[in-house]
This record gives structure tokens, C-alpha cells and sequence, in this order.
């Protein structure tokens, strides 16, 4: 279990005790009324538990494993799961490292980090995961001190590092405003938004990233003034669909079932307007060759 975060090792143990459950063909009201005399707990601890939102004492994987009828093994198993996602967050998880950055925002990395599918709409600054240290550094510059950019800089290197190689996402689908890939970013005439525009077209060949644009021809578009989100999932491991919304007042997490649908939704009709992947390759590539033509600088 080396590498997993308690939050990931909580959604394990969480679905292989509703998997036991289910097989040993209990209901929730009949492990409450069953462990009453032995262990009371509520139907509202066991949704918990059984969600990964609740760290698990030992006692209980127990008690439950020897309801379901869980052999030794798998019983060992989940008693070492529910030890070690008791556990602080520790500087082996690289997020932690950065003390510039906030809670929030290590909370999203963490999730990102175990991911296997991000969905993610943005309409003023590109997503992280497909910026230069340049972009990144410019963009960020704007709102935070030196240090903080420092910082913010090198973690957004740190996540990239899951768009390639062992353990890479499985897909990245980003679906972008147009305007922001004219809007012009850092000092003028550097070259930075050319040099972004070239990543873009190269990292968006990629066969896990999708990147569509929602061109200014469309006009109007459902949440067009919607903040930033990101759709983070991985049914493998047992995580539920979160959606991270940023904000001004904040960066909550939505992982209630009704709010992360809206975020589908809303998703969905954004991509069903957006140009084609192919197209908006070729709309990135008009606008390398615009930027070429006016003798920006790299």
C-alpha cells in the first residue's frame, strides 16, 4: 500500500466492505440491527464508511468482516487498509512539499493524481495540466507573491507528469473558450502565448487528451459564465465522481450525486457545441501561423 493516499485507501476499504455486504445479502438496516447488542452503529456510519468518508477504526472492519463472513486473509487485508487510512498525510505524497499552496488545492491534486478520467471546462486561462512553466508563471503571477508562483509553477510540472508513461491518466477532456487563445499573456511581444499555442498543438495529439474549443462563432453557450470545474473519476478504485469548482470565494469540492450531475450536464452541452478535436487542432495551428506571420518571438 505504499503510495496510496488514506483518502484512496478509505474508498477501498469503503467498497470491499459494501461489496462483502452485498454478497453476504445484507441490507444496511440489517448490519445495524444485527451489530446492535456487539457494536451499535448507525445506518448513517455505515453509508460512510461504506463511501470512504469516514476513517474506519480497526474494531469495526472486524466486527463487520466477521458478520460478512470474511475468510482470515481478507479480513487481515482490510484491517491493514483501515490502519493505514487513519494515518496523517505525509511528505512522501509530493503535494505536500509546497507550503504555498493552499489545502484546497492540495485536496484537488491528491484527487487528480489517482484519477483515471478529468473532464474540464475553462474559459479564462488554460487548464494546468496543459500549460508552460512560462503560461503557468504569468497567468498565476497576477494574484500571488513571487514564492507562491514559484510553487504553483513546479507543481503544475509535477501533475503533467501524469499525461505520460506508467500510470498515465486515461483520458484528459478539456474543453476551452476561444478567447483565451487570443487574449494576450505575459510581457509583450516575449512570445509566451506562441510558445503555449505550440504545446497545445503538440500535447493535444496525444491519444489521452481531447481538447476541444468552444469557438467565438458559437456566441452564447450554456455556462459561458460558469466558473472553472473539473470532473474527477475512477470507477477501478472505488472513487465517487467529484467535481472541483474554482472560485473567488473559494474552491469547494460537489461530490453529492445531484450537484456533480449538473456539472455532466453542463459538461456534455459545452462539448456538443465545441468544435471537433481535429478542428480545433487545426484552429490552434491557424493561430501559430497568425502569431509566425507578425514576427512573435519565442
Amino acid at each position: 500500500m505504499a503510495g496510496e493516499t488514506p483518502r484512496l485507501l478509505r474508498w477501498k476499504l469503503g467498497g470491499a466492505l459494501r461489496d462483502l455486504r452485498e454478497r453476504s445479502g445484507r441490507t444496511i438496516e440489517d448490519v445495524v440491527r444485527e451489530l446492535q447488542v456487539r457494536n451499535p452503529m448507525s445506518a448513517a456510519k455505515i453509508s460512510r464508511i461504506e463511501t470512504g468518508k469516514l476513517p474506519v477504526n480497526p474494531r469495526d472492519v472486524s466486527d463487520l468482516c466477521a458478520l460478512y463472513g470474511a475468510d482470515e486473509a481478507t479480513t487481515a487485508v482490510l484491517l491493514q487498509q483501515a490502519r493505514e487510512s487513519r494515518r496523517p498525510a505525509t511528505e512522501d505524497q509530493w503535494w505536500h512539499g509546497y507550503p504555498n499552496i493552499d489545502d484546497q488545492y492540495n485536496v484537488f491534486i491528491e484527487l487528480e493524481s489517482v484519477a483515471a478520467r478529468i473532464r474540464t471546462f475553462e474559459a479564462i486561462v488554460l487548464p494546468g495540466l496543459l500549460q508552460t512553466p512560462r503560461y503557468a508563471a504569468a497567468t498565476s503571477a497576477v494574484d500571488f507573491d513571487p514564492d507562491t508562483v514559484a510553487a504553483r509553477v513546479q507543481a503544475r510540472l509535477r501533475r503533467q507528469e501524469r499525461l505520460t508513461g506508467p500510470g498515465a491518466v486515461e483520458l484528459v477532456h478539456a474543453v476551452i473558450d476561444e478567447n483565451m487563445l487570443h487574449r494576450p499573456i505575459g510581457e509583450p511581444g516575449d512570445g509566451t502565448l506562441l510558445e503555449q499555442l505550440e504545446h497545445l498543438y503538440t500535447v493535444c495529439a496525444k491519444p489521452n487528451i481531447r481538447l476541444q474549443i468552444l469557438a467565438r462563432t458559437v456566441g452564447y453557450y450554456p455556462g459561458m459564465y460558469a466558473p472553472a470545474y473539473t470532473l474527477l473519476e475512477n470507477d477501478e478504485i472505488q472513487m465517487p465522481k467529484v467535481c472541483y469548482v474554482e472560485g473567488i470565494q473559494g474552491n469547494p469540492f460537489l461530490e453529492q450525486a445531484v450537484n456533480v450531475e449538473h456539472f455532466e450536464s453542463l459538461f456534455n452541452r459545452q462539448a456538443e457545441l465545441a468544435l471537433s478535436p481535429d478542428d480545433s487542432r487545426t484552429l490552434i495551428k491557424s493561430l501559430i501561423a497568425r502569431h509566425r506571420s507578425a514576427g512573435d518571438a519565442l
